[in-house]
């Protein structure tokens, strides 16, 4: 069981109750009022611009932790992360999750929702490719983790720019990365710094990725 101040703690598994999605299961978790990162971001907008780079540090102590008792998380993204009443950011909805590489889900298996590939490491869009299982990693949370950082500081999903259906194509075959943010990131906490890290969380090559 995951115990760490940045993963929000697992209560139980629950059944919807909507006849819209009949027998579908829900992960049960404390009520989080502040809602999703980019939610309280939004709403902290005139914060201090280290509240962010804070905020990011806090997601990557979640995932190292996670990565460090085996379990990838294989869904993150700002609108997995939520935010508790006193301000502390936590890992959330494992909805694709595994533990340790040999159960990790397949890439032919994982229904993916709208907007997933922006987030999707290439080796996951394209497995072969790239000649591998199309299994979730550290390697692929890892790259996740850079889409989520760049999320956060331009409050928009990565590759906005790019057409929903045209994203594997353009990240698994053509390579494409997302291209400096500019001064409106600038001013909401993105660094240099924090700019090459994210760059080395894109490289096409898992094994060059930042370790966890």
């Amino acid at each position: 069981m995951a115990d760490h101040v940045n993963v929000v703690k697992f209560i139980g598994i629950g059944h919807v109750q909507d006849k819209r999605i009949h027998g579908q299961l829900a992960l049960v978790t404390p009520y989080m009022k502040n809602g999703d990162l980019l939610t309280y971001a939004e709403s902290h907008e005139n914060a201090d611009r280290t509240c962010l780079v804070r905020d990011l540090a806090q997601v990557a102590r979640g995932l190292i932790y996670l990565h460090s008792i085996d379990i990838i998380h294989g869904d993150l993204k700002c609108s997995n992360v939520l935010v508790s009443d006193d301000g502390i950011a936590g890992l959330a909805d494992f909805g694709l999750s595994s533990i340790g590489d040999g159960i990790a889900q397949s890439s032919s298996s994982v229904s993916i929702s709208p907007g997933n590939p922006r987030w999707l490491a290439p080796e996951l869009l394209f497995p072969t490719r790239f000649e591998t299982s199309g299994k979730h990693t550290r390697e692929t949370d890892v790259y996740a983790f850079g889409m989520t950082a760049l999320e956060l500081f331009t409050n928009k999903a990565p590759l906005s720019d790019v057409p929903h259906l045209a994203v594997p194509l353009e990240v698994a075959i053509n390579g494409m990365k997302p291209p400096y943010p500019g001064p409106t990131a600038e001013a909401r906490g993105l660094t240099e710094s924090l700019w090459e890290l994210m760059e080395r969380c894109w490289n096409r090559d898992p094994s060059e990725r930042p370790k966890t």
